[in-house]
């Protein structure tokens, strides 16, 4: 572990899955560094998370995959020192809205296929491919990045069956989960980034987060129009977005017979330029990100906490369940529910937020009499929640 007085700590230039992410200076070699900079004490219940994404980022070697130089405690503080990624990441390049050619994107999935081939072969998965998590270098090279939601795939274990991602690119197996998953759900995510950077954005980014979801699961899958892009990224984009994971090819197979990326450009250059391109526009600097609330005690409801730093993003609460059907959209599920899902964590973000041990105790008894509605009545929990998103659809009008 190295010492806080062998990094000097700069601007703020993003941030990750567990915390606001700097620009750094190494002082002895003068190398530029990203530092990721997590408060232990308002990360407590994520601090086993971090350690993961800790632990996997330092077994990583890889020329597509960020490297992860070390870590150190300043204070309550925890750093994590990176690779600097100078380039920013694929979603600046389309932070105005519009979509960059298909050369560029080729570019950029060719070398995402070549980290994710590495990631997959060392039983990894990597769980939330965006463009927000693909990197560029001082000298146009890509990188996979933010690891906070990875999971390995132990020797004794092929599929996970845990609820994570970001909604717009996550694959149906994950939402509607009979046997769990494996590392196809990066496959299917690359697919809708490359939708993403082609168009500006993912599909269904208009909706509500719990009605994408839904219809990610009982839609076909999302296509480009041929009026707009060649034959060659429209079969890349359907063969990463096969429904039937089974079916879905994988990086290897999509490196070696897909002409879209078999054949990109190696010279890392036009994407270089691009960046310096975007770069050149105006951009405000981002600053570090506030809490929720800026004084909790001003909040009038009694016996919360509302500062999004005292949630836990990735709360779980597994149960097995029977087979069941939501009604109203014909969705089939094994074992776990989507809206079950939603429901639990929901309730668990809420009892984080609870200060007396009372609220916590009556947020679970809630929690497990409206779990038990729900095995009774499947497809309660869906309505549900469809209804609050109705409502809140109607309220943002």
């Amino acid at each position: 572990m190295s010492s806080s007085g062998d990094y000097v700590k700069q601007e703020v230039i993003g941030r990750g899955s567990f915390g606001n992410v700097y620009k750094g200076v190494e002082r002895g070699s003068g190398r530029v560094v990203a530092i990721k900079v997590v408060d232990m004490d308002s990360a407590e219940d994520e601090l086993e998370d971090i350690v993961v994404e800790i632990n996997m980022l330092k077994q990583m070697r890889n020329a597509h995959i960020t490297q992860c130089y070390g870590t150190l405690v300043q204070g309550t503080e925890l750093w994590i020192v990176m690779e600097y990624c100078g380039g920013g990441s694929c979603a600046d390049l389309i932070r105005d809205g519009r979509g960059i050619a298909e050369g560029y994107i080729s570019v950029i999935m060719r070398q995402c296929l070549k980290g994710l081939q590495y990631i997959h072969g060392e039983r990894k998965i990597h769980r939330d491919i965006k463009a927000a998590n693909i990197l560029i270098n001082d000298h146009g090279g890509v990188k996979l990045g933010d690891f906070g939601v990875s999971s390995q795939l132990t020797l004794t274990m092929t599929r996970k069956d845990t609820f994570v991602g970001t909604p717009f690119w996550m694959a149906p197996e994950v939402i509607v989960r009979g046997n769990g998953y494996n590392c196809k759900v990066d496959i299917w995510s690359l697919g809708i980034t490359a939708i993403e950077l082609a168009q500006g954005e993912p599909p269904y980014i208009d909706l509500h987060p719990v009605k994408a979801v839904m219809e990610i699961a009982k839609n076909p899958p999302p296509k480009l129009p041929k009026s707009h892009y060649t034959n060659d990224f429209r079969q890349f984009v359907q063969l990463c977005l096969i429904k039937e994971p089974n079916n879905r090819p994988t990086s290897t197979t999509l490196l070696s017979s897909c002409r879209f990326v078999r054949e990109a450009p190696h010279d890392n250059y036009a994407l270089l330029q691009l960046v310096h391109e975007r770069k050149s526009r105006v951009k405000k600097p981002l600053e570090e990100a506030p809490p929720a609330v800026t004084n909790t005690q001003d909040v009038s409801m009694n016996d919360w906490d509302f500062n999004d730093e005292n949630v836990d993003s990735d709360a779980e609460h597994r149960q097995s369940l029977k087979k069941m059907t939501h009604r109203r959209n014909n969705i089939p599920v094994n074992n776990n529910n989507i809206f079950e899902q939603i429901l639990n964590q929901a309730f668990d973000k809420v009892y984080q937020r609870a200060k007396q041990s009372k609220t916590k105790k009556l947020t679970r008894e809630l929690q497990n009499k409206f779990i038990a509605c729900e095995h009774q009545i499947p497809g309660l929990g869906g309505a549900f929640i469809e209804e609050l998103w109705v409502i809140l659809s109607k309220l943002k009008e």
